[in-house]
């Protein structure tokens, strides 16, 4: 039975857009469904009204809100794979919060 290559769709929730431009470069659109960008969380809550994606990505804080929750509420309603980036300092108090619930803490 040959494998079949699954294409993923992500969703990049983040205000910088130093990062958005090297997470675009690492996650081309030749490779996967769509990359989305939204600047905010709610923003992103918007976005994720009129469709669903596989994979979201929060690089945390936010304009208008840290990102935690968020994380936790995409992870536990949506079938999504949630990712929050966090500054080395704040990563063992964010991670202990997000991690029960799925979400990956990253530093």
């Amino acid at each position: 039975m040959p494998l079949r290559e699954r294409v993923f769709s992500v969703l990049i929730v983040s205000a910088s857009d130093k990062l958005n431009s090297s997470l675009r470069e690492l996650l081309p659109e030749s490779h996967y469904d769509t990359v989305t960008v939204a600047g905010s969380v709610n923003e992103a809550q918007r976005i994720l009204q009129e469709r669903s994606y596989d994979i979201v990505i929060i690089n945390a804080p936010l304009p208008d809100d840290f990102g935690r929750k968020f994380a936790i509420d995409v992870c536990t309603t949506h079938n999504s794979a949630v990712a929050i980036l966090v500054r080395s300092e704040m990563y063992e108090e964010i991670y202990e919060k997000v991690y029960p619930h799925g979400v990956f803490a990253l530093r």
